[in-house]
């Protein structure tokens, strides 16, 4: 236990010098941009989300005073790209993306998988052929997975967002749903009894498993140091245990944690 305690102290100190050196290099305002995606990151959260919190906070150590607007995601995205804005909060790793942003390492990990109503006869399936006969709510636009984006042959119910679809699956209009968990347990407690206590059944396996980044214009001349500090603080954050605070005090499930770097 000593040796452990050792170790994160070392591991401690060399990141505050790190942090000390960049605080002289680049420290700047940081406009960053998003849509919002409760309970991930939206104004309507207290500190505007665990991830809003902790990158704010990271960015913070690293010398740097940042800022969020929220946008549709198109707008956010094309901010970016036209260098009017500095960074996208909150973005999935996609090698099309890596071609001309700079990610960040990961923030935290969303699942995504499908929730179905108590009378469902399965818990898990074998392949997705095997959902077959049920009717299945999905939200326009939303990346689920790609085996599952591109099965046709399942009978998918199009909403134009996941908070309709979780109103299908209340009032059994839809059998199940592909979500994110996070999301569905987020906008579960806002519903009234009797809706709030219903069951439901979370199938294995889940459709996917992928992690929040920060993405930065390439374009901007500081885009590695900048992302080199905030990578900095936010190991510290990890490493000093503020990482896991904020996600508990937001409630956020310790899955969605993402490991050390």
């Amino acid at each position: 236990m000593r040796q452990i305690f050792q170790l994160r102290s070392k591991i401690l100190g060399l990141i505050v010098f790190g942090l000390t050196i960049l605080h002289t290099v680049n420290a700047r305002d940081i406009k960053m941009v998003t849509t919002q995606w409760a309970p991930f990151y939206s104004k309507q959260l207290p500190k505007d989300g665990p991830v809003t919190e902790i990158v704010i906070e990271a960015f913070k150590r690293a010398g740097h005073n940042a800022s969020v607007e929220y946008l549709p995601w198109d707008r956010a995205l094309r901010k970016v790209r036209d260098t009017g804005a500095d960074i996208v909060l909150g973005a999935y790793y996609t090698e099309p993306r890596a071609k001309e942003f700079t990610y960040s390492s990961p923030i935290l990990m969303v699942d995504v998988g499908l929730i179905a109503g108590a009378h469902i006869d399965i818990i898990r399936y074998s392949s997705l052929r095997d959902l077959n006969r049920f009717r299945i709510g999905v939200a326009k636009g939303w990346a689920n997975s790609p085996e599952f984006d591109a099965a046709q042959y399942l009978n998918k119910d199009v909403a134009k967002n996941q908070i309709l679809n979780i109103r299908k699956l209340k009032h059994a209009r839809v059998d199940m749903i592909a979500v994110s968990f996070e999301v569905f347990r987020h906008e579960n407690a806002k519903f009234p009894p009797p809706y709030s206590s219903q069951k439901h059944i979370y199938l294995e396996p889940l459709l996917s498993r992928s992690s929040l980044h920060l993405m930065m214009n390439n374009k901007l001349d500081d885009h590695k140091q900048i992302i080199a500090g905030f990578n900095l603080a936010l190991q510290q954050m990890k490493v000093d245990r503020t990482y896991d605070k904020i996600l508990r005090a937001h409630k956020i499930a310790p899955s969605a944690a993402c490991a050390d770097d």
